[in-house]
């Protein structure tokens, strides 16, 4: 039988530390650096006629969509076998070691930048899971808000002061004896977050319990086991009205959420002329903002409910999307990119607190792969359709705009959830 023991406040510390860790990777890699590099650099002129900002939006989805369909079934092996820890140490090192070799990556080779960023980004994608799977454990239901604000919190510090380390590197090689021939500069910093994310995980490896008991089978046998799980919950899932329900709504505005984060420093290199130094300046003010948002958002999330918190950040949201439309200047960029800030902390916290209220007890891993797939199945269609209307187009600011209605979809169907209803022991 599970047994859910609370966490004590160090392993909460150490747990949430893990954000600290992997948002380096988020900022550095997908959002900011490599990601721009990729676009003006590896595939500046573009491949088998597709733009590079579209093929930087496709090798995000495919990548997704490659952990969307292992999150599910890896989460209820680990569930079976009681070995969430030893999965997310899998994919954090794939992780790793795929953004390690994105220093190999040079301008021309757009093939072998999108193999590595795939296998990195399915290490990223797939170990977190399994660490989001750790907070029904390490908190009860009057503190998931607080707990889940503070992990995206420390994940917004630790990814702004990798980034900061990052433009450092950028703006003055010569400090680190870089050299700035091939982009050395730029592929320095990829190095850099495969260490930060490897070092800043050891604590959660080493001193965060798995309080999930299971009887004696191995990982093995477990693996048959976590397909009946699988083929269980899949009929199950909509059992739990209220976390079906959600999970709905969660699949379109994250998948708005999602793809806004990836693809709005390409849209301030191409529409506005920022360079890397200045996109990577304005993000690690998102990341300050961000901090703050996280935790005022998951405080008041407790306070005054999940649902109702979630629905003010999703109207922000489309109003900076609008608003994008007629987007002219950097300082205009710059004054909502802190309303992301704002906002951006406090969806993904609120969020995952959310669900984890309406997770079964004893089954955290494999409904966290459900949350997992629901999220990153669909963030497919997200950059997909970014990519599609930048295409036809030819505009990245009617692609950004066109994710409005992700939003729009994903606030109507939240408003008919109802979290007081859920029963996360009994058929619903």
């Amino acid at each position: 039988m599970p047994v859910r023991i609370p966490g004590n406040r160090r392993e909460v510390w150490w747990w949430a530390l893990y954000d600290f860790a992997n948002s380096a990777f988020s900022t550095t890699v997908v959002t900011v650096v490599f990601s721009v590099y990729f676009v003006t650099a590896v595939a500046r002129e573009g491949l088998y006629g597709i733009p590079g900002s579209a093929l930087w939006a496709l090798a995000v989805s495919g990548s997704t969509l490659i952990s969307a369909f292992l999150a599910p079934w890896l989460g209820a092996v680990a569930d079976a076998s009681g070995s969430k820890k030893k999965f997310l140490f899998f994919f954090t090192l794939l992780g790793c070691l795929g953004t390690a070799g994105l220093f190999s990556v040079r301008p021309g080779e757009a093939e072998w930048g999108l193999l590595l960023f795939a296998l990195a980004n399915l290490g990223f994608a797939g170990a977190f899971s399994f660490y989001n799977a750790f907070l029904p454990e390490l908190a009860d239901s009057s503190r998931m808000g607080q707990v889940s604000g503070l992990g995206w919190a420390l994940g917004y510090l630790g990814g702004g002061l990798c980034l900061g380390l990052n433009l450092w590197m950028v703006q003055s090689p010569s400090f680190f004896h870089i050299s700035v021939e091939n982009h050395m500069p730029v592929r320095a910093t990829f190095l850099t977050v495969s260490v930060w994310w490897f070092l800043f995980s050891l604590p959660f490896f080493l001193w965060v319990s798995e309080r999930t008991r299971v009887g004696p089978v191995g990982i093995r046998r477990s693996f048959s086991a976590g397909l009946r799980s699988l083929w269980r919950t899949l009929k199950e899932v909509r059992r739990y009205r209220q976390l079906a329900k959600f999970l709905l709504a969660y699949l379109f505005y994250n998948d708005g959420v999602e793809t806004v984060i990836v693809m709005a420093s390409v849209f301030a290199a191409e529409e506005l002329g920022m360079g890397t130094s200045s996109i990577i300046g304005c993000f690690l003010w998102v990341q300050a903002v961000a901090f703050v948002g996280s935790i005022a958002f998951g405080r008041t999330a407790d306070r005054w409910g999940d649902r109702e918190t979630l629905t003010v950040s999703l109207w922000v949201w489309m109003g900076i999307l609008f608003w994008a439309l007629w987007m002219r200047s950097v300082p205009e960029f710059w004054i909502s990119a802190t309303l992301i800030g704002l906002v951006l902390g406090g969806t993904q916290a609120v969020s995952r607190s959310l669900y984890a209220r309406l997770t079964p007890r004893g089954r955290s891993a494999e409904f966290f792969g459900f949350y997992s797939f629901s999220g990153k199945f669909f963030a497919v269609l997200g950059p997909l359709f970014f990519a599609v209307i930048r295409t036809w187009t030819g505009s990245p600011r009617w692609a950004i705009f066109s994710l409005l209605g992700f939003f729009a979809v994903g606030a109507m169907i939240l408003y008919s959830v109802h979290p007081e209803d859920s029963q996360q022991d009994g058929e619903l």
